[in-house]
């Protein structure tokens, strides 16, 4: 069957009106991120999308199996499995991907922020336009109904000192800057942090 158009953004970019225009006095190369599907059981995709839209993005898809391994990067052509592409070799750049389940699934991976040749890549310094998606109750990778949408990332927000007691920079994984609740039940949460590679 056909997957369904992603939603438009379930969350704005994070900003705050307080701060001045920040320069990091550290240069990041790449983004560590951790998605939590918590008390599910299902593959797990997160990607870049230049409108919010599955049609046309980059995405890494982690489906489980015994040896967590297969979490690899797409070209999403169409709407479809068919349209689901796994992408050359030669692209396949992602570092410490792994997936896990057990009472829960997590998918983590590190990847450099320009992990498409210039294309759909992370901003360092910017809004970066996310896509997610989860198989419910299925690892096999398929029709995933509502369960998808969008939302906005922007990875220097928890490095800028003045949002440092901001909630949008709490993460209750010690390991990570930034987290989004993106759905409540079951909860489907993404961790984030800039990094170097």
């Amino acid at each position: 069957p056909a997957i369904a158009p992603m939603n438009a953004a379930t969350s704005a970019p994070t900003t705050s009106p307080i701060c001045p225009p920040y320069a990091p006095s550290v240069s990041y190369n790449a983004v560590a991120f951790q998605v939590s599907y918590i008390l599910g059981a299902g593959w797990i995709g997160l990607g870049v999308s230049s409108v919010g839209r599955m049609v046309g993005s980059v995405a890494v898809i982690g489906q489980p199996d015994r040896f967590g391994k297969n979490v690899f990067k797409y070209i999403l052509q169409a709407p479809n499995e068919a349209g689901v592409v796994k992408m050359d070799p030669s692209m396949q750049t992602l570092q410490n991907a792994n997936i896990r389940q057990g009472r829960s699934t997590i998918m983590s991976f590190e990847t450099l922020l320009d992990w498409n040749n210039g294309q759909l890549s992370f901003s360092e310094t910017g809004d970066t336009q996310m896509i997610y998606a989860f198989g419910f109750q299925n690892n096999t990778l398929g029709y995933h109904g509502e369960h998808r949408g969008s939302f906005v990332l922007n990875l220097s927000f928890c490095t800028n000192p003045c949002n440092k007691n901001n909630i949008a920079c709490v993460s209750n994984d010690p390991n990570y800057d930034q987290m989004h609740r993106l759905v409540e039940n079951p909860e489907f949460i993404v961790y984030s942090k800039l990094t170097n590679l």
